[in-house]
């Protein structure tokens, strides 16, 4: 068992050359990863409860609120991106109901390449992400990361894809938003428990 956690941890700080560039598996700060689909066992069971039921009360938003803030989901998705390109999505790909992809977008400060696991949402060819940041007041950095640059690639199962992306406004952001929340109710926590209005996003597969 020792040797396997070392294992792990070589493998998880370790990174790849892709296109001439180095991809470093979401560490650094660039890419705190809050806005996958994976609900792991650390995550409070009265929350899981609560997200069922539709009811959260205070004190489970305030808790829901806490981890978001924490550094939490940053060592879940260290930990989900290994699993997820070990085995070519075999693990890390269905959360339940819940699909996730690996987006991997530029570094706005470092230039170098980052990776987070993300929940997703088919729309026709398009892949929609959602920038909940696991309901903290800031947003995440790979959106940011993706305001300075839209160019970005994303995993899922094996295949890579390269996509552009934007912000949905409007009509687009209010015919997604709904069908968002229906497919990860946690959504709707997130929107209770931040000031600003979490981004929705949408990747449409391009020539790059």
């Amino acid at each position: 068992m020792p040797n396997a956690r070392r294992k792990m941890r070589s493998a998880s700080g370790r990174s790849a050359a892709t296109s001439g560039r180095t991809v470093t598996s979401d560490i650094g700060p660039d890419t705190p990863p809050n806005d996958s689909g994976v609900k792991p066992a650390g995550l409070p069971s009265a929350l899981v409860s609560c997200e069922k039921r539709g009811m959260p009360s205070g004190a489970q938003l305030r808790i829901l609120k806490a981890i978001g803030e924490s550094p939490f989901w940053k060592v879940t998705g260290r930990i989900h991106t290994w699993l997820y390109r070990m085995t070519g999505g075999a693990v890390g790909h269905s959360a339940g109901a819940i699909k996730n992809l690996l987006l991997t977008t530029t570094g706005r400060k470092s230039g170098e390449l980052r990776t987070v696991p993300l929940a997703y949402l088919p729309d026709g060819d398009r892949y929609v992400i959602v920038a909940s940041n696991g309901g903290a007041d800031r947003h995440p950095q790979w959106w940011l990361n993706l305001r300075a640059d839209p160019r970005a690639t994303v995993q899922i199962g094996r295949a890579e894809v390269p996509v552009i992306a934007h912000r949905a406004e409007g009509a687009e952001w209010e015919r997604l938003w709904p069908l968002l929340k229906a497919y990860n109710p946690f959504y709707a926590n997130y929107e209770q428990i931040t000031a600003r209005q979490i981004p929705v996003v949408v990747l449409a597969p391009s020539s790059h």
